[in-house]
């Protein structure tokens, strides 16, 4: 009854609205109504888009008309469309009916890029094959962002075959289709859903139906930037920018990076999920994690918006990802049986609950977790490590900075943080800084010991991307004590 009576009162308050005098609250209502999917708001919608057009209110009456998905928005929202309208374009899809379908291809040759694209992707999302031709003509076209929504509709069409089109394409997508999903999965927080609009999630198609492998395999981003959340700047991310996902029921790997023009961090997080109705869906999801205080009470925070030239999925360089048995654990890594004795394993730990005993003994603050690589040295066996034994690691190591490869060859104890000689400082051949490679030993339970390795920035450019040192071992040995 309580939702009821609120969307009367949100109804009730739009019928009084001049939007002519008020358009802010025109848009914020609309906006929220889309969002409840309140058809009983529909003919004032309407209205005030017969008032306002496309100007800035009506644009987002005609996104609350796509939302809501009354076919009374057909032949208004079709009307706009033909106004040269690109958002009018983008709701089509949202509406669901299939009459727009050849409007929307009739929209394909608009001399306006935005409205090509947002048409494309409408067509993806209504699914009707007669788009299928018309939009093979537009892989060449000359826009990228034209390119990536044509691609997105054919892969969502189930055409594989195309000339032009990746093997691997990233989807927008409205929370409008997905949110209750996105929240069911543990993806998305409830009470962020709401800012996310049309920004912070993609996910990730195969045209040729090719899977992931959560163990070995990561998204590998050409020319990949974000726009910031906070400030809305865009700014790149490290090129090639690789990103792991994780098997459902896994918590996301994530990076962190600053930006360079107000010091908000935005994170990117990759997700895996799996189901009997949707089968393997691979997730890109962002957020804007830490935010200046002159930005706080800004009406324009959003979810940082990822964007990317081109995307593939290779073998991992990171190493082993998971356990299971110890021949796959090794397949593709150049550790041998011998080398770690049949006893000790390597893997990058990326979930809160498997960084959550570093938390609850006070060795790292939650904070600092998100500005380091964390690895695990596991015992296959069950075996424990003496106090005064060591590691011998040899491997390549990723800059924090510079993002560039060195080789290292380092010994390390795990009797506790920054107590020699658990620690061990890497200095770059390339840009001078410096990432410290940490050992750790934590006890939660009596009788229960894990083992980390942990890999920060040590010494860099205040102004650097606050990207965090990556470990690819290839020797893991340990050195027993006399």
């Amino acid at each position: 009854m309580k939702d009821r009576k609120s969307t009367a009162q949100l109804v009730e308050r739009l019928q009084k609205l001049d939007p002519g005098r008020n358009p802010w609250a025109a848009q914020q209502l609309a906006k929220e109504l889309g969002e409840k999917k309140v058809k009983e708001a529909v003919p004032r919608l309407l209205e005030i888009l017969e008032m306002t057009g496309a100007l800035t209110t009506g644009k987002e009456v005609m996104r609350a008309l796509g939302a809501i998905g009354d076919p009374r928005a057909l032949e208004p929202l079709i009307y706009q469309l033909k106004a040269k309208s690109s958002t009018a374009a983008w709701a089509l899809g949202d509406l669901g009916d299939i009459r727009a379908v050849e409007p929307l291809i009739e929209a394909l040759s608009s001399s306006e890029y935005l409205i090509r694209g947002s048409a494309a992707r409408s067509l993806g999302v209504l699914g009707d094959e007669r788009g299928v031709e018309p939009l093979k003509k537009l892989l060449k076209d000359q826009e990228d962002w034209v390119r990536k929504n044509v691609m997105q509709a054919l892969a969502k069409l189930g055409v594989s075959d195309a000339a032009g089109l990746d093997e691997w394409v990233l989807e927008h997508v409205s929370p409008q289709e997905e949110a209750k999903r996105l929240v069911e999965l543990d993806l998305v927080e409830k009470a962020k859903i709401k800012r996310m609009y049309h920004r912070g999630i993609r996910r990730v198609l195969s045209p040729s139906g090719k899977k992931i492998d959560p163990a070995v395999d990561e998204l590998v981003m050409v020319s990949a930037k974000i726009g910031c959340g906070a400030c809305l700047m865009d700014f790149p991310l490290p090129d090639p920018f690789k990103l792991s996902v994780r098997g459902s029921g896994d918590e996301a790997s994530c990076q962190t990076f600053t930006c360079p023009g107000c010091g908000s961090e935005n994170e990117i997080c990759g997700y895996l999920t799996e189901s009997p109705e949707k089968g393997q869906e691979c997730w890109i999801i962002t957020d804007l994690i830490f935010i200046p205080l002159r930005f706080r009470e800004s009406p324009y925070l959003g979810w940082p918006d990822p964007d990317v030239k081109k995307i593939s999925v290779e073998t991992s360089s990171a190493g082993p990802q998971s356990l299971g048995d110890i021949e796959e654990t090794l397949n593709g890594s150049k550790l041998k049986f011998d080398e770690i004795e049949k006893e000790w394993d390597f893997k990058e730990a990326i979930s809160k609950e498997e960084k959550k005993d570093l938390v609850l003994t006070n060795t790292v603050g939650f904070e600092n977790l998100k500005k380091m690589s964390v690895y695990k040295i596991l015992p296959l066996w069950g075996q424990e490590i003496a106090s005064s034994d060591m590691f011998q690691i040899e491997g390549i190591l990723k800059c924090s900075v510079c993002q560039k490869e060195s080789s290292v060859n380092f010994k390390l104890g795990l009797q506790g943080f920054f107590k020699s000689p658990s620690q061990h400082s890497v200095k770059c051949q390339y840009c001078s800084s410096s990432d410290m490679m940490v050992g750790v030993t934590t006890e939660v339970k009596k009788g229960e010991k894990k083992y980390w390795l942990l890999a920060f920035r040590d010494v860099g450019p205040l102004d650097a991307y606050d990207a965090v040192p990556r470990l690819k071992v290839e020797k893991l040995a340990v050195i027993k004590s006399d």
